[in-house]
């Protein structure tokens, strides 16, 4: 990727956040969940026109990850995540892993690829991001414990699915499984 073109993907992207900045200021006034207001301007974007934009790893792994990552460990208090570890994981890996598995099967059967392709897809789109869910869950005050499971199972699913791909990934590129 030249230099150019990952300015102007750097360009759109703080553009996106000044976006959803507005977003994020008129839905308080209006007094209406954020995520619908994303929902509905993201639904007005499309409307406009398309942007071919060349999204890489790279892209993904420096730009869009870190942040994520960082607001939900950011709210996340230690002590709480290292009570609810267990059941944290007992959410993320085995989750991860059925959905992967489920996704890839549905698409191996259904659309015909190799189980081997759509298990990288079931990986892809396996970590679920209940971001909204903790949005609102905040905001209607549930339990503490159930807001720590969510945004624990938030912060390890991305690493996880990240993990998952890539070991499915190498096993499609040389063949081999060696764990």
């Amino acid at each position: 990727m030249s230099s150019g073109q990952f300015s102007f993907i750097e360009g759109q992207i703080i553009l996106l956040l000044f976006l959803a900045s507005l977003v994020g200021i008129a839905a308080r006034r209006l007094r209406m969940p954020y995520t619908v207001g994303l929902v509905l301007v993201g639904l007005g974007l499309t409307m406009i026109g398309q942007i071919e934009l060349e999204i890489t790893s790279d892209l993904i792994l420096g730009i869009l990850i870190p942040p994520l990552v960082f607001e939900a460990a950011y709210h996340l208090n230690f002590d709480d995540l290292r009570r609810n570890l267990r059941p944290i994981l007992i959410l993320t890996i085995p989750g991860i892993l059925i959905t992967t598995f489920l996704v890839g099967g549905v698409i191996s059967l259904g659309a015909g690829f190799s189980f081997q392709i759509a298990l990288l897809f079931g990986a892809l789109v396996a970590a679920t991001d209940p971001d909204a869910v903790v949005a609102l869950i905040r905001s209607l005050g549930v339990p503490k414990r159930l807001q720590v499971l969510l945004e624990g199972e938030s912060l390890l699913n991305d690493g996880t699915v990240i993990v998952l791909y890539n070991i499915i990934l190498g096993v499609i590129l040389t063949g081999d499984f060696n764990l």
